[in-house]
């Protein structure tokens, strides 16, 4: 396992955001609002020898009605966004992982509701 407060968390990009911050313990705290969105990189820190066998997000959504905050992940394979939820684990960790070892999460307000959404990522590695 990568200790989770050695996964760096930093905001690449938000809009429609009062405050959007790192936190600690690897995660990110944003308060969104009418179809904001902020992406997160949470880096790594292992070496290139290692194999992520396990990715987790973790987190919550405050004041939102169901289904109006998307958490999608970017798949460095296919170079596009796919559909997470937080609190489960990531099918086929690897395709996330980008070659620098990091990894991408977007949460994307759908409504115009005000949000405020806290989430951060867990690992596991095993050598190749």
């Amino acid at each position: 396992s990568v200790a989770t407060d050695m996964i760096r968390a930093a905001i690449v990009e938000s809009n429609n955001s009062n405050d959007s911050r790192p936190a600690p313990n690897g995660m990110i705290n944003a308060e969104l609002y009418s179809g904001g969105h902020v992406i997160a990189s949470y880096h790594l820190p292992t070496s290139g020898d290692m194999k992520v066998s396990k990715l987790s997000l973790r987190g919550s959504v405050s004041r939102a009605p169901s289904g109006k905050v998307s958490i999608t992940i970017y798949n460095t394979s296919t170079g596009k966004w796919d559909p997470a939820r937080l609190n489960t684990s990531v099918a086929n960790p690897a395709n996330y992982v980008s070659a620098a070892r990091d990894v991408r999460v977007r949460a994307k307000v759908n409504s115009s509701d005000y949000v405020t959404v806290n989430m951060g990522l867990t690992a596991e590695c095993a050598r190749k």
